[in-house]
């Protein structure tokens, strides 16, 4: 999924059923654009939908501010810090953001921004090796796999309350 805009996906020709991108990243769409490819005569069912992050089965939004956000990636921690500090909030002190990737833009935002920071070479790499595999009808490992990571603590989070 992270690869999109990177690497050529033919789907047909690596039988790919489903296939969830992110359109924010290398496609360089808007920022929580995303897609998903759905091969013809498959029916996919939704297992859970909606949430706030606060109350989740409410379907209306909160009106009080949760303490903390977790995004997907620094560049949308980043632009969250901005707009939460054009509406008067302040970043740490009142909310807490963390990001995902350690990889800001430079301008986003003047605050260092928290992370998780993954080998996102090393994801590609996995994640290629076992697609080829499976094209070549070779035996590869299915299910999860994991790239280790590590937290950069930066400007962006305090403990509140």
């Amino acid at each position: 999924s992270q690869t999109a805009g990177v690497f050529p996906i033919d789907v047909q020709r690596m039988h790919i059923d489903i296939l969830c991108f992110t359109g924010h990243k290398s496609l360089l769409g808007p920022q929580g654009t995303g897609g998903m490819y759905v091969r013809e005569g498959l029916h996919v069912r939704p297992l859970l939908c909606g949430g706030s992050g606060i109350k989740s089965y409410s379907k209306k939004h909160p009106e009080e501010m949760p303490t903390a956000f977790a995004c997907n990636c620094d560049l949308t921690a980043g632009m969250l810090v901005t707009e939460l500090e054009k509406k008067g909030y302040r970043v740490p002190e009142d909310i807490s953001v963390i990001g995902f990737d350690n990889y800001l833009y430079p301008g986003v935002c003047n605050l260092g921004i928290t992370t998780y920071e993954v080998d996102i070479k090393e994801m590609a790499r996995k994640t290629l090796n076992n697609l080829l595999k499976k094209m070549t009808g070779e035996h590869y490992k299915q299910g999860i796999t994991i790239v280790e990571g590590h937290m950069v603590l930066k400007e962006s989070v305090k403990k509140i309350g």
